[in-house]
């Protein structure tokens, strides 16, 4: 029900490879890390093999924007930038709320990541998709945008559930409704 069959990578046809490659340079951009640099205001703290993993997810972000790019033709009408730059971001915030839950099940030092997850998520929706989260919002609940907000940023059914007072299978509930709704009306 949590949506994720929508999302999931599968085998690109021969256009969408093309694409990926004739957009490539968004990706390596993006990984300059001056984007994440400048979101930060300073130095990423993130060892050399960490940032082994934050490419693993820019690239998994990326390579979900070009297949969703290619196969929603709703999403189409903003540029592909907006798409990539916000799909690797949210893979980001994804792969470092992971990092800081191990980190703390570890009983190791987990607070640069959770200071990294606060600034990247109080930073503003990049680019058109700051349209796109606008007119979502006029659409739902403040319970649902809350619920969207915080998956969109990484955190489990459970850590949303505990954050918004609601057991786990109302967050799945009511995350499957809220998308639903949402691919019928912004779709219109």
């Amino acid at each position: 029900m949590s949506g994720k069959n929508n999302t999931a990578l599968h085998p690109f046809t021969p256009a969408q490879s093309k694409f990926m490659e004739e957009h490539y340079s968004l990706l390596e951009w993006f990984l300059s890390f001056r984007w994440l640099k400048r979101q930060l205001h300073e130095e990423p703290p993130f060892s050399f093999l960490e940032k082994e993993g934050l490419y693993d997810a820019a690239l998994d972000g990326y390579m979900r924007a070009v297949q969703q790019y290619n196969e929603r033709p709703e999403l189409q009408k903003y540029s592909f930038t907006t798409v990539a730059v916000n799909a690797m971001r949210w893979e980001l915030l994804g792969f470092i709320r992971k990092e800081a839950r191990r980190r703390s099940r570890l009983n190791q030092d987990s607070s640069a990541y959770e200071t990294t997850l606060r600034r990247l998520a109080d930073t503003p929706v990049f680019g058109e998709a700051q349209e796109l989260w606008d007119r979502t919002k006029r659409l739902v609940t403040v319970r649902q945008g809350n619920v969207l907000r915080l998956r969109s940023f990484g955190h489990t059914y459970a850590e949303i559930a505990e954050r918004s007072g609601m057991d786990r299978k109302a967050v799945d509930n009511c995350l499957y409704r809220t998308r639903k709704k949402l691919r019928v009306q912004l779709a219109a």
